[in-house]
């Protein structure tokens, strides 16, 4: 028995002994990870739903928007058919109201990251920054500009209004303090430094 093992042992050097576990190839891996998926998933997989994400998310004219729309299409699985009707008839509206104001609506200029900044800020009880400060003035006066612009669509003929209903429900409810507006206004600079006068 001893000479048996010594023999196999010259015949299978120590780095190549059959008892030491080579690493699978990564695309066996793959396979098996795909074959333990759902079904929805590995459709998901097999059309590169990753790279249509990105593709539609690049469209967004934030980071935030284009992070959220990511995150967004990727739980496409859990949506509901109401609701994946209702976030169609929204992307419908959007798109009817981007031809009807004529390129007006450029979300680029929101500064996304000091508005989230701001938001948490407030809501842990801190003092927001003069930069922050603008950010939320720059979205609210935003907001209101949007509100006029969709109000104004509706009010072309009976199907922009129908079409654009969706819409109402989440823009046109939104308050925007002009009062609040006029104070960070007051005190703060276009850049976010404190005015002198404050």
């Amino acid at each position: 028995m001893l000479r048996l093992s010594a023999s196999f042992s010259l015949l299978y050097p120590p780095s190549l002994s059959p008892s030491v576990s080579h690493p699978r190839p990564r695309r066996l891996r793959a396979l098996v990870v795909a074959a333990s998926a759902s079904p929805s998933a590995r459709s998901l997989r097999l059309l590169e739903w990753g790279k249509v994400c990105r593709a539609v998310a690049s469209f967004a004219g934030t980071a935030h928007g284009r992070e959220a729309t990511e995150k967004q299409l990727w739980g496409v699985e859990s949506v509901s058919y109401e609701r994946s009707w209702k976030l169609l008839r929204e992307t419908e509206a959007a798109v009817r109201l981007l031809g009807s104001s004529g390129g007006a609506l450029d979300f680029s200029g929101l500064d996304t990251v000091a508005v989230e900044s701001a938001i948490n800020c407030v809501s842990g009880g801190s003092v927001i920054k003069g930069q922050e400060a603008m950010a939320v003035v720059s979205l609210m006066l935003f907001v209101e500009s949007l509100q006029v612009t969709i109000k104004a669509a509706m009010k072309q003929d009976e199907d922009s209004y129908n079409l654009l209903l969706p819409l109402t429900e989440t823009i046109l409810d939104a308050v925007v303090s002009k009062s609040l507006v006029k104070s960070i206004q007051d005190v703060i600079d276009d850049d976010g430094s404190v005015k002198d006068t404050a």
